[in-house]
């Protein structure tokens, strides 16, 4: 099986993305289904640069913003598979009379088969990932993982 290449700045990342997990696990309207695929997630997290076989997760915080003929989106989000694992931001802003607009910043990507996109500045994620939990914010959560603990010693 492939292994993630790391370097110290991406354990940096996972830090980030592990950092703000727990703090979704926290939050007062998290539901137990997106308890489950955080927990998923962080379990991965924490075996890196070893892959986890059977993850597949996403999380994130979305937050819009509504207005006359107007509506903000925007979005960090935190990515962990057996293949690859990504942090990116993004958004959409849409205007009744001029359309809509969607951009989607990568942060961070590393991936088992060699790629990289590390160019992201990660220092401010986590205090943006509060500011729009403090906004009122949504939390998604979506867990596709099917994996084998079976074979894990206790």
């Amino acid at each position: 099986m492939d292994r993630f290449d790391f370097n110290e700045d991406d354990y940096y990342a996972v830090i980030v993305a592990k950092n703000v997990a727990r703090r979704l696990l926290q939050h007062p309207d998290i539901q137990p289904r997106q308890v489950i695929g955080l927990g998923n997630a962080l379990y991965a997290l924490d075996r890196l640069p070893q892959p986890t076989p059977g993850v597949h997760c996403e999380y994130s915080i979305v937050y819009t913003q509504l207005s006359d003929g107007f509506e903000k989106t925007r979005y960090i989000s935190f990515h962990i598979s057996a293949a690859d694992f990504r942090i990116c931001r993004g958004g959409t802003d849409f205007d009744r009379t001029v359309g809509e607009d969607h951009f989607n910043e990568p942060l961070w990507e590393v991936r088992t088969d060699g790629f990289r996109n590390t160019e992201g500045i990660l220092d401010t994620v986590e205090d943006s990932c509060e500011a729009l939990i403090a906004r009122g914010a949504i939390i998604r959560v979506t867990d596709r993982s099917v994996i084998s603990f079976a074979s894990e010693e206790a």
